[in-house]
């Protein structure tokens, strides 16, 4: 091998007198990634250092990619869901009073044939897709009803014949006038042809 150049021949001469050095080199660096932008997970069984951490929405404590979300790694700070009891037996929503656990609550339910501790449906009104409480009910047709939707024409109201006028239409599909008459009153002797 030929050596050309004067810095060739510098550059060789220094890196064999570095090889052949009995000191101790010295390792003036930190030796951890803590210099590097990044964090450590905070889970406790994890603690993975990574350069992308997520912070949690309720702690706001870094974590990696697999601690992340609050159920991972069981956040203390993420508030607790409402749930609503439910018969397993009957798929019916339970009211469960302060001073029964949900197994005796369970038990006393079925005990009664699953007629105990339900939930009382909200009175909805009956227009379509309208979710505001009932407070009317209709004439006509019986239904329940929102201060908006109360007046026939604004819920396609279909007036039901009453029971006793329905059992009386004659052949012809005629409704005799004392049928109509209300009870109590005379009634007329009128004869009713269509």
């Amino acid at each position: 091998m030929e050596i050309t150049s004067v810095t060739e021949r510098q550059n060789i001469e220094l890196a064999e007198s570095a090889l052949l050095t009995n000191t101790d080199l010295e390792n003036t660096g930190q030796g951890n990634l803590d210099l590097l932008e990044g964090k450590h997970c905070h889970y406790g069984l994890c603690r993975q250092f990574t350069f992308l951490p997520y912070n949690c929405t309720h702690c706001s404590h870094p974590f990696c990619k697999d601690h992340f979300q609050p159920a991972s790694h069981e956040c203390k700070h993420m508030p607790k869901a409402n749930l609503v009891p439910v018969c397993p037996k009957c798929d019916k929503a339970l009211r469960k009073p302060k001073n029964k656990t949900f197994i005796e609550l369970l038990q006393i339910h079925q005990d009664s044939g699953c007629k105990k501790y339900l939930r009382d449906k909200k009175k909805r009104c009956n227009a379509k897709r309208c979710k505001k409480p009932q407070r009317f009910s209709c004439a006509d047709c019986g239904k329940g009803f929102c201060t908006g939707h109360r007046w026939g024409d604004l819920h396609n109201c279909k007036p039901v014949v009453d029971i006793q006028m329905r059992n009386t239409v004659n052949r012809r599909g005629c409704i005799p006038i004392h049928s109509l008459l209300p009870r109590g009153t005379k009634q007329i002797a009128v004869d009713v042809r269509c």
